[in-house]
């Protein structure tokens, strides 16, 4: 009997491992999971920025209305402590007898006592009668704006007055003497120290910097919370080419300092011929967003720990499935090949 010989089957070449079934699976499941984690992360990151940016203006705001605040509880307490000295006796007594010595010895006393910078008394008409401080008639301006400020029965004005003086910032605040008609004003001006920096810090969690220019000079920070550094850079390369209208309404300003931005809200305090007097409240926006940051970072790890799981459990799904397949490519060949007696093996009950 003749034998028939079955031809041998040419070799398969060998597929590429991007030809792959399992290959492509993974690949395309990984592919899917990595564009939507990205556009999750591009999403959450956009967010972050224009939420912290909102909550940042929004906390500057605050700032303002804190600080308008703080200067209007100051002056009212320095007004009533200084009505205490226009209503003195003796103190009357000395402006009847024309006392120049008591008078400047009753304002340096009770100016000491309320910690004033200095104190003087006028006529009723501002003229400088008597000043604890030297040069007094370099303080002429700065006492007829007190004066002026004040309503015609005396009443505190609105935060008193901010003014400069050798471009310090002073809050000043002017009371009459009434016998009953006004016969004077007792004027007394208070440096604007580190405390209302440390309330305002304290209250908003703000930077407050107070700027003041004289004669179109350049720029000094008379107070400041910033670094050192951060102050130099704001009135050397900022300030000279700022434009200073927006001092006089709401606006949403960008300070690149070293260290980072920060966002800030300018208030002027005080704007007369040859002096201008600012208050700036910044914000770092690096510290704002810190907390936002630290949640990013954990969505990052969390997505980074999801990929690896279902990578793990795409390979395995693709195992699953392209190992029966393979097997079955192997057996065809064999029965094509005329081996009929390779036992078939099972693999479960799906559908492969």
């Amino acid at each position: 009997m003749e034998v028939t010989q079955v031809p041998a089957l040419p070799p398969v070449a060998p597929l590429s491992r991007r030809h792959r079934l399992g290959f492509r699976i993974v690949a395309l499941f990984l592919g899917l999971l990595l564009i939507i984690q990205f556009i999750s992360f591009h999403l959450v990151e956009r967010s972050i920025d224009e939420n912290a940016r909102k909550a940042l203006y929004e906390s500057l705001d605050l700032g303002e209305r804190v600080l308008d605040r703080l200067l209007l509880q100051n002056a009212t307490h320095l007004y009533e402590s200084t009505r205490l000295l226009s209503a003195d006796y003796g103190f009357r007594e000395a402006i009847a007898s024309d006392d120049r010595e008591t008078l400047v010895s009753a304002l340096d006393n009770h100016g000491e006592r309320l910690g004033a910078a200095f104190a003087v008394f006028t006529n009723a008409q501002g003229a400088l009668q008597a000043s604890t401080l030297e040069g007094g008639p370099s303080l002429q301006p700065l006492v007829s704006r007190a004066i002026g400020s004040a309503t015609p029965d005396g009443d505190v004005a609105v935060r008193g007055i901010v003014g400069q003086l050798q471009q310090r910032p002073y809050q000043l605040v002017a009371v009459p003497v009434k016998a009953p008609l006004t016969i004077g004003w007792v004027v007394m001006g208070f440096k604007l120290d580190q405390a209302l920096l440390r309330d305002i810090k304290q209250l908003t969690g703000q930077d407050l910097v107070i700027l003041t220019r004289s004669d179109q000079g350049p720029w000094q920070a008379a107070l400041s919370q910033l670094r050192p550094d951060q102050t130099l850079a704001l009135t050397n390369n900022w300030m000279p080419s700022l434009d200073l209208s927006v001092a006089s309404r709401p606006a949403q300003l960008g300070f690149d300092l070293p260290g980072g931005l920060h966002v800030a809200r300018m208030r002027s305090l005080n704007a007369q011929p040859g002096e201008r007097t600012l208050a700036m409240m910044l914000r770092s926006v690096d510290e704002a967003v810190a907390p936002y940051k630290e949640l990013q970072l954990s969505i990052m790890v969390l997505n980074v720990v999801g990929v690896l799981a279902f990578a793990m459990g795409s390979v395995f799904t693709a195992r699953r499935i392209t190992t029966p397949v393979v097997t079955l490519t192997k057996l065809a060949r064999r029965l094509s090949g005329g081996d009929f007696s390779a036992p078939i093996p099972s693999h479960g009950q799906d559908e492969i």
